[in-house]
């Protein structure tokens, strides 16, 4: 699913697909990565959309009885890049750029834009404002500055924001608390679709040993497997999708207290869509940057205030240390 929609983007070549795969597990049956031509039969494949194909005819892709991993919209944005009707890597420098539209110019408070002139020895990118006013001729200071510089000064400023280990640790807590609590239903129902799922496998195989044991018809026997079957089926897969929400869930607990813990690490690590989500969760007006001297003195978050008032106080409410009732998160059922 993730490969599919990184390609459907138009920012990725079929061999940075590949890579992904390879980093993934996913390989040929000799341990080697996909080839171009497998990524393409990868990205352009119906099925996953949840259709079926017949190469051998001219007919239009049917919708299947399985569900689909991607959109149908996805799967024809990936046809079009591959046919080459898609503008591919038209946004591939924004990876260069995550924090255009985020930062703004310290002197007239517009958004500072960013490109990649060429210099002696290639190109470097590097973050500017566009204001007539803020130029260098103007203000006899600089007015561009590199991303490298810029992204160091970020991180350094996320790293600021770090709780102490104690609140961290609280939060780490109540975030369990929370997420056992949603999914307890969730839980629930997994063990009483096991519990019906065994229910419906004991009565095929009775149905079995009274067919063999002669005492229904071969034509009763039959309709029953289908009924059965069919029931099982269904059994499994909505037994599937709850499991894989649950781990999903985990998957984002994981992802919160990385953010939580190390946000310099995240964000660095993150791809585009999370950058920016990140830098609009915490900077919704963005946050001015000066060429000269960097990011200013920047307003503390809410949420930063009150973790900060209650590691002022853990001393005091030991009921907020010693959180009760956390339950291990399920790790499978």
């Amino acid at each position: 699913r993730s490969a599919i929609n990184m390609f459907s983007t138009g920012n990725y070549s079929r061999r940075d697909i590949s890579d992904f795969l390879f980093a993934k597990g996913v390989m040929t049956s000799s341990g080697r990565q996909k080839t171009d031509d497998q990524v393409k039969s990868i990205v352009t494949n119906w099925i996953y959309a949840g259709f079926t194909h017949n190469k051998l005819s001219n007919l239009k892709p049917q919708k299947g009885r399985h569900k689909g991993i991607v959109s149908e919209e996805t799967l024809n944005k990936c046809i079009l890049v591959i046919e080459g009707n898609k503008n591919s890597y038209t946004q591939r420098g924004d990876e260069l750029y995550p924090l255009r539209g985020t930062l703004l110019c310290s002197r007239c408070k517009n958004r500072l834009t960013a490109s990649s002139p060429k210099g002696n020895g290639g190109h470097y990118p590097i973050y500017h404002c566009n204001k007539p006013t803020c130029t260098k001729k103007v203000t006899g200071k600089r007015a561009s500055i590199s991303t490298d510089k810029v992204h160091r000064d970020f991180r350094a400023v996320l790293d600021d924001m770090k709780p102490l280990t104690e609140v961290a640790g609280l939060f780490k807590q109540l975030v369990i608390r929370t997420w056992n609590k949603a999914n307890r239903e969730a839980i629930e129902s997994s063990a009483k679709l096991e519990k019906e799922l065994d229910r419906y496998l004991n009565l095929k195989n009775k149905t079995t040993e009274l067919w063999i044991e002669e005492k229904i018809t071969g034509d009763d026997y039959k309709l029953k497997c289908r009924h059965f079957e069919k029931q099982i089926g269904e059994l499994r897969y909505a037994k599937s999708e709850l499991e894989n929400h649950i781990e999903n869930q985990q998957e984002m607990i994981g992802k919160a207290m990385t953010f939580i813990e190390e946000p310099k690490t995240f964000w660095n690590q993150a791809n585009l869509q999370v950058k920016k989500a990140v830098q609009e969760l915490l900077f919704p007006s963005g946050v001015e940057y000066d060429f000269e001297t960097g990011f200013g003195t920047i307003p503390k978050l809410k949420s930063s205030l009150l973790m900060e008032e209650i590691s002022k106080n853990l001393d005091k409410n030991t009921s907020l240390v010693a959180v009760t009732g956390i339950e291990p998160v399920t790790s499978g059922l």
